[in-house]
């Protein structure tokens, strides 16, 4: 009806409109429910469990969206998933607050529709480069993932695509976030070594 407002006296004739807002309709806001690593665990966001991959995905989800607690602890700024990423670390907002402050001059590209991902260069000591956006895009640069323990490991992509079908079909949406040392090309184009942090649904 919005794109053909021609149609509006045909709407006349609806006895049931059915609308795909689920999350929207029940909550009002989006929410993070599941962060899955590589191998399938579900390591959470702001507790203790997770380890190395924890850490990462924190870092990752801090810098890369563009969005921040103000003093009244609500997320402001962003889109609706940086908010909701952002929103499952509201128990640890004051280390939020500090990686965000250590790591005000790196370099960054906002999320855009076009190229589904957002990007940071860190100059810290690690020298990383954090990856979010869209699983298609994310995980076509992937070969490897990162456990609990910080190792390395092979990815199994069937095991993790398998993941993104069946929380997919629950009408939650899928955001992956990766890390590797190197930066974009100058169009823009993944490294093709990232590293896969977790898929959160």
């Amino acid at each position: 009806l919005a794109k053909k407002p021609a149609k509006i006296p045909e709407a006349g004739n609806l006895q049931m409109l059915c609308t795909d807002k689920t999350g929207t309709l029940t909550y009002g806001f989006m929410q993070a429910i599941y962060n899955f690593t590589g191998n399938g665990d579900d390591i959470g966001f702001a507790d203790k469990n997770g380890g190395y991959a924890k850490e990462l995905f924190i870092k990752n989800v801090v810098m890369t969206c563009d969005c921040a607690f103000d003093s009244a602890g609500n997320v402001v700024g962003g889109n609706l998933t940086g908010r909701a990423l952002l929103l499952s670390l509201e128990s640890i907002a004051a280390e939020v607050a500090i990686i965000q402050q250590e790591n005000s001059s790196a370099q960054r590209i906002p999320f855009n529709s076009k190229d589904k991902f957002s990007a940071v260069k860190t100059f810290d000591d690690d020298k990383l480069c954090y990856y979010l956006g869209a699983p298609e895009i994310i995980l076509d640069k992937v070969k490897e993932f990162i456990d609990v323990d910080g190792k390395v490991k092979k990815l199994n992509k069937k095991l993790i695509q398998k993941l993104i079908k069946e929380n997919a079909q629950k009408s939650m949406r899928m955001v992956a976030t990766a890390y590797s040392k190197r930066w974009v090309d100058d169009n823009n184009e993944l490294p093709d070594d990232l590293v896969l942090i977790s898929v959160v649904a």
